[in-house]
């Protein structure tokens, strides 16, 4: 006779193999249980898996705690100290951040200081590190843009199969549907894979409707990942047009 354990793992597998985006074949996905809850390990096919599979779990048995400990496949091994300095060159490079202090655990456990903030009022104090493949992002920023624009050059880093973003907005900010879309549009504008002018962005509580032209199939693949990369995204609706 199965345990409630068993059975509850046989639900939330039943609830992933009917989103098709999710492949449990290809890369299974392991149910654990933890006091109060399960966790999802296992390596994913991509952003949108490891995006999705924790909330659909949730919705198993009345919302349980799902904790998510699925990492994205990287399709290559890459030291921790190469993906930090990765990272901390991107950051660099964005000229929205050209006023935030950046700083870096070092492989001796001690700081660094990657970047100073050159003027009185930083808009941001962000600590970063790499282990086991996840970036982890410590700190302060003013917005949430800020906060988003750095989650997504960190899984844009090459190596990288998982983000911790711990970053304050400070002040605090109330987020909305104009601030989430724009975040979207930012990320793919950044993108040089995409023709970001051709692809439109709507926000609905979280959910994200992508709709225009993409240059092919890649392209729009492309797009999709890019605004799951964004973070406070529920959902993302791929609705381009692939022209040739």
């Amino acid at each position: 006779m199965a345990t409630p354990q068993q059975d509850l793992a046989r639900e939330i597998h039943a609830a992933l193999e009917c989103e098709p985006r999710i492949n449990l074949h290809r890369t299974p996905i392991r149910v654990a249980h933890v006091d109060g809850g399960v966790m999802l390990e296992g390596v994913v096919d991509d952003l949108a898996v490891k995006r999705l599979a924790p909330r659909l779990a949730a919705r198993v048995n009345g919302g349980i705690q799902v904790i998510d400990g699925l990492r994205v496949a990287t399709g290559g091994e890459r030291g921790d100290g190469e993906i930090r300095d990765s990272f901390a060159r991107a950051l660099q490079g964005q000229r929205d951040l050209a006023n935030c202090k950046l700083s870096q655990r070092a492989n001796t456990n001690g700081i660094e200081l990657v970047q100073e903030a050159p003027h009185d009022a930083p808009s941001g104090d962000v600590l970063i590190s790499a282990s086991a493949g996840c970036i982890h992002i410590e700190g302060h920023v003013i917005s949430l843009s800020h906060k988003r624009l750095i989650e997504v050059l960190a899984w844009w880093t090459p190596g990288c199969s998982n983000v911790s973003n711990r970053l304050e907005v400070t002040p605090a900010e109330e987020d909305n549907d104009d601030e989430l879309a724009d975040a979207v549009r930012q990320a793919l504008e950044m993108d040089p894979m995409l023709d970001a002018d051709q692809v439109l962005v709507r926000a609905s509580s979280g959910v994200v409707t992508l709709s225009g032209a993409a240059r092919g199939t890649k392209e729009s693949r492309i797009a999709e990942m890019d605004a799951w990369a964004v973070c406070g995204v529920g959902e993302v609706r791929n609705e381009l047009r692939v022209v040739q």
